[in-house]
């Protein structure tokens, strides 16, 4: 919660098994749309929070085969425990206070924590009956994905089906909430993923945006998925600063151009492999007028 200042502007609570992950998508295609989205245009200044039954050991597991973001907090073992950020640091007080059951006073406790000077958008997602506590809070959005259970279903026919904050919607997993992102006009739904060479122009050229892209496409270009030519290249040159600078965790250093001219070596080596490249932890801070600092986790599985 530390990777802006002030009052978030968004907050997502989402279940994970087969609301945010698709167990059923073997590429986890809508997965990795979600991630490629949320770290180009909300991780600034909005928070993402993952509530699942699976304990902390069942969600590590998770993480190990899927290829989900890191949340700025997580809600574990049916709400009885509360952990924040990558490195998981546990809210002890939580745990104490908390019974056995996950209880709509989480969601809005870290509401009001995410709060500031200015009203947070608070937007959950589900697919089970055990959800029905997070669609029952207070002045929330919501979106039942389209593989919702039946439980799920039936609470909304009863209690919510002229609310116009909770829809049921017509897509699967992540990308129902995508879709939801668009209904409710909570910001871009658009994700690098989606879009097709040549990119389209933007008038603004954002750091976040231009890091998810070139790893989308060093993804795509690794798996055979564009062509092997030298436009592509260009294009990754042409949304890279000439000058710019890639520091690896050890502390060496490598032009960013010269590691993308270095591509043309690796291109379609791991083409009929399961491959996912995908970004991580996005942070940006500007050091100048015109240079940004962009830190971020590249992980590949």
């Amino acid at each position: 919660m530390d990777n802006f200042d002030g009052s978030a502007r968004l907050m997502i609570v989402s279940d994970l098994d087969q609301t945010m992950v698709d167990h059923d998508d073997p590429e986890d295609l809508s997965l990795l749309r979600f991630g490629a989205l949320w770290e180009a245009e909300f991780s600034h200044d909005s928070l993402l929070v993952f509530s699942t039954g699976r304990s902390l050991i069942s969600y590590k597991d998770l993480r190990k085969e899927k290829p989900l973001i890191t949340p700025d907090i997580t809600v574990m073992s049916v709400g009885t425990v509360i952990a924040y950020g990558a490195d998981m640091v546990h809210d002890v007080d939580w745990e104490e206070y908390l019974n056995s059951n996950w209880d709509r006073d989480i969601v809005v406790e870290v509401e009001e924590a995410a709060k500031g000077k200015h009203q947070t958008i608070l937007f959950v997602c589900g697919d089970s009956g055990n959800d029905t506590e997070l669609f029952s809070v207070p002045s929330i959005h919501g979106v039942m994905v389209s593989n919702a259970q039946e439980e799920l279903l039936q609470w909304y026919e009863e209690n919510a089906t002229y609310n116009p904050k909770i829809i049921h919607s017509m897509k699967r997993c992540a990308a129902g909430i995508m879709e939801a992102i668009e209904h409710f006009k909570l910001g871009p739904n658009v994700s690098a993923r989606d879009l097709e060479l040549p990119y389209p122009k933007l008038d603004i050229m954002k750091p976040a945006d231009v890091v998810v892209k070139l790893y989308v496409l060093y993804e795509k270009w690794r798996r055979g998925e564009v062509r092997k030519s030298s436009p592509v290249i260009q294009y990754l040159k042409s949304i890279a600063h000439l000058n710019g600078t890639i520091i690896h965790p050890s502390g060496l250093e490598h032009s960013l151009h010269a590691s993308i001219d270095a591509l043309s070596s690796r291109y379609g080596d791991k083409q009929g492999k399961k491959f996912r490249a995908w970004v991580d932890r996005l942070v940006t801070s500007p050091i100048s007028t015109t240079n940004w600092l962009v830190k971020f986790d590249n992980w590949e599985m």
